[in-house]
């Protein structure tokens, strides 16, 4: 087994830890989001691994974001969270991108794609956690 099956395994690793958390102990939000934060690590450190050693370093920015928008599926799915699904292809898609284009520009667009896109979604989800405290009532 090499670098791409110990991602593959590190990836259904944190399935089955998120859908063990999910199932059987009940939790639901972040909590199911940590085991991913395991393979996030090891599928980082893969993907780099694997375009530097084949001698493509203007893969990397397509490669991490690749990485990062599959990773957001699973969780979207294991937490009920539609918009990750949106996250999870839009990243996906800046990774196709900066593919496609290949060197140098595909992975300057690559990163600058999924810069936007993540800081997008910090947006978002700031602009709705300050409508939900807004029509809250406060409490003394």
């Amino acid at each position: 087994m090499g670098a791409w099956g110990a991602l593959i395994m590190s990836f259904f690793g944190a399935v089955f830890a998120s859908l063990t958390l999910y199932w059987h102990l009940d939790l639901s939000g972040i909590a199911l989001a940590l085991p991913f934060l395991g393979f996030l690590l090891i599928g980082l450190f893969l993907a780099s691994n694997i375009v530097i050693n084949l001698h493509r370093p203007d893969l990397l920015l397509p490669s991490m974001a690749l990485v990062v928008g599959f990773h957001f599926l699973p969780i979207a799915f294991a937490a009920g969270f539609r918009p990750f699904y949106i996250l999870g292809a839009a990243l996906i898609v800046a990774a196709t991108v900066g593919f496609v284009m290949g060197a140098p520009m595909g992975g300057e667009a690559a990163g600058f794609m999924a810069a936007g896109v993540l800081w997008l979604a910090s947006g978002i989800a700031i602009r709705r956690d300050w409508l939900a405290k807004s029509k809250t009532p406060a409490t003394a």
